[in-house]
């Protein structure tokens, strides 16, 4: 691709997921500019104002700034998540802090290496880090886990 300096956008030779305004007789497409987005590579579609809580870089991205999340890579449906302890870090991927997944970051990660139990109603607390009574829990819950997939 080459850059227009007069356009402020990037300029392909080849259509891709982000680029818009194609003229088929050229193969030349201009991609969607900062503070817009498109996620249709065909001809004649256009560009998309960025949603609020997320920033657009350009072409087919969507940002979701930290404290909000969204369900995947090409949604446009931006949710708040918990304000008090907030885990949803935001990014293209919705990230959450370590120790959390799923919507709006809300569940506690337990897998083969790590397990984490619920504290309250918003805090997830690794087993490794928490005092002997907790770590009694949490390796109660680790044996009735591995129970259940034996």
């Amino acid at each position: 691709f080459f850059f227009n300096d007069t356009a402020t956008t990037e300029i392909y030779t080849e259509q891709i997921v982000g680029s818009v305004r194609c003229v088929q007789e050229t193969g030349i497409c201009e991609s969607c500019p900062i503070g817009k987005y498109s996620f249709s590579p065909v001809e004649d579609s256009f560009c998309n104002d960025c949603p609020q809580n997320a920033q657009c870089p350009g072409r087919d991205f969507i940002l979701v700034d930290p404290g909000y999340w969204k369900s995947s890579r090409t949604s446009v449906n931006i949710y708040e998540c918990n304000p008090i302890g907030s885990q949803c870090l935001g990014d293209q991927d919705s990230k959450c802090e370590e120790g959390y997944f799923g919507p709006l970051c809300e569940v506690c990660l337990v897998n083969e290496t790590d397990s984490y139990f619920r504290s309250g109603p918003i805090t997830c607390v690794n087993c490794k880090e928490a005092d002997s009574s907790i770590a009694i829990v949490c390796i109660v819950v680790l044996l009735y886990l591995s129970l259940i997939h034996i």
